[in-house]
């Protein structure tokens, strides 16, 4: 069974730690089962297949297919009583493979993101129709848009520090130059304190 533990926590490349933290027990019952020195009890073991969709079967002996199938039968039985395309299906599967600790703040930062920009245009029977590999292109299309976005931002961003850090040394200058006036011939000039001293 070590051996498949490793297999199972590799195929999801998690560390022992994250691998762990998902079972709500410590890396170190993870090394253990890893190196042979333990082996899980039951309540482990239905949890690892739980939680990660795995044939217990095939986690105490070997035999069978390593992830339970089931699942994958819920998503088709899914995607087809909702009539989504095959990349609809995939990117249902990848989101369950994703750890939930990453999925959550993603998925909400991500319905934040959907929620603030205006409702999407209707759909005319050509678009309805497309197939994968066009709705591909256009997640790619939007993707570099989204970049060049991205990157513009950052540029703006860029050039609004420098002109911030202008502003603040012209300000900062005419402070020092009013308090010099306002201060009268006392007041040494740039440079004079250091020159005096000497």
């Amino acid at each position: 069974m070590d051996e498949r533990l490793k297999l199972i926590r590799r195929h999801f490349r998690l560390s022992q730690e994250s691998f762990a933290g998902r079972l709500g027990i410590k890396r170190s019952a993870i090394s253990n089962y890893e190196i042979g020195r333990n082996v899980p009890i039951d309540a482990v073991v239905s949890l690892i297949c739980h939680e990660f969709n795995v044939n217990e079967t095939w986690l105490r002996t070997g035999e069978g297919e390593m992830f339970d199938q089931q699942e994958e039968s819920i998503i088709d039985r899914l995607c087809a009583e909702l009539h989504a395309s095959e990349l609809d299906a995939e990117i249902i599967r990848a989101y369950f493979r994703i750890d939930p600790k990453i999925r959550e703040p993603f998925m909400r930062g991500l319905l934040r993101e959907v929620q603030s920009k205006s409702p999407a245009p209707a759909v005319d029977a050509k678009t309805a129709s497309t197939t994968p590999a066009a709705e591909i292109k256009a997640s790619r299309e939007e993707m570099e848009v989204a970049e060049e976005h991205a990157r513009w931002e950052q540029e703006a961003r860029a050039e609004a520090e420098k002109y911030t850090e202008q502003i603040y040394e012209q300000i900062l200058s005419e402070k020092k130059a009013a308090a010099g006036v306002l201060l009268g011939s006392s007041a040494p000039k740039a440079g004079d304190g250091i020159a005096k001293m000497a």
